[in-house]
């Protein structure tokens, strides 16, 4: 395989994933709104814990459109081996999103367990609601 095959592959390569990080982006958001507005008028911390996820996992979606496109694979004379360390530093900083939002998630629920809520008002559209959601999760 020549260098202009490997660096065609490559480029086709980022554009899948560029365009997977999109849609999922779409998506994320879509289910962030969702949820966020769903545990603010139910008060539940479940629903909001699993917006801050869900925002989150948007934030992590463009870090990972950042690194993908500092990531190029094509050498250049400074980096004669290519970008590709970015994907691992995308990667670390999804990893701080995720433990940032595991800590706000357990100091909400140490903080709604010393400071119990009002029980939970969840209708019919609030749980047809959460199950499209989960439509969503699973796709």
């Amino acid at each position: 395989m020549s260098f202009l095959d490997s660096a065609a592959i490559a480029s086709r390569r980022q554009r899948q994933v560029q365009r997977v990080l999109y849609v999922t982006l779409g998506l994320n958001v879509l289910v962030f709104l969702i949820k966020l507005i769903l545990g603010l008028t139910t008060g539940s911390l479940s629903l909001i814990a699993d917006a801050l996820h869900s925002s989150t996992d948007s934030a992590s979606n463009i870090l990972g459109l950042v690194a993908v496109r500092f990531s190029s694979p094509e050498p250049d004379d400074d980096h004669p081996y290519g970008h590709r360390k970015f994907e691992a530093i995308g990667a670390l900083g999804i990893a701080a999103f995720l433990g940032m939002a595991s800590l706000e998630i357990l100091r909400t629920a140490v903080e709604r367990f010393w400071e119990p809520q009002p029980h939970l008002q969840i209708d019919e559209l609030t749980l047809g609601v959460m199950v499209g959601v989960l439509g969503i999760n699973v796709f």
